[in-house]
């Protein structure tokens, strides 16, 4: 045997040196992937995947924290609207109820029957003490009406619908004799929103009902022979 071929078996720690130097190169190389996988922090600081999952768990409890206390204030806000709109719906149940009770009592369908069936056609005329007071007395009920829509506490149209015709035609009877009273009181603003309130009745009421009236005065307007 040639003295450089020399057997494995002969120098023992040779072979367990390279067999240590391979482990600590496949040692490297593993410490390199971990490197490489490892997150980073904007410091430069390593993250580990534990702390990573933490992060990212919160950051989702904490994304659904606030999905649902967005819920929750939505819910409420519906909820006190309900309870506001409740609340006006009672309020104007109320008023109807008042204004129905005061307006239809027996003497105020009696001083609307004596208004337009009793008193003089004139009533800038002077008038007896008794029929002033029915006349003043008709023209306060529309006032208060009219006073609530001007203050917002009801609706016009809700109003208009129920009293727009009666309104009108009280507007056209009593209006004489609320200008003499202006006249006489030195008191242009004397029955003020009644006069709005007629206004838009008068309005509401042709809008409403001004097909239907056209379509009548075309049947009263037809000469006799179509009649027949």
């Amino acid at each position: 045997m040639d003295g450089t071929d020399t057997p494995p078996w002969a120098h023992p720690g040779a072979e367990l040196a390279d067999r240590v130097g391979d482990l600590q190169d496949e040692r490297r190389a593993s410490a390199e992937l971990v490197y490489l996988a490892t997150p980073f922090n904007s410091k430069g600081q390593a993250v580990s995947r534990h702390k990573e999952a933490t992060v990212a768990l919160w950051g989702t409890v904490a994304a659904i924290a606030a999905a649902i206390q967005t819920a929750i204030l939505a819910a409420a806000a519906f909820y006190a609207f309900t309870q506001v709109r409740e609340a006006q719906r009672t309020r104007l149940l109320s008023v109807l109820i008042a204004l129905r009770q005061d307006i239809d009592t027996t003497e105020s369908r009696s001083n609307r029957y004596t208004l337009f069936n009793e008193l003089p056609d004139d009533l800038t005329s002077p008038l007896p003490a008794e029929q002033d007071l029915v006349v003043d007395r008709v023209v306060r009920e529309y006032e208060n009406i009219a006073r609530l829509i001007e203050n917002g506490f009801i609706d016009f149209n809700l109003m208009a619908d129920f009293y727009g015709n009666s309104a009108e035609r009280s507007w056209r009877r009593v209006e004489p004799w609320i200008q003499k009273e202006r006249a006489r009181r030195n008191n242009t603003t004397y029955a003020p929103d009644l006069e709005k309130f007629a206004q838009k009745c008068i309005k509401h009421n042709a809008q409403k009902h001004g097909q239907e009236l056209q379509t009548f005065r075309r049947g009263v307007n037809l000469p006799r022979s179509k009649q027949k």
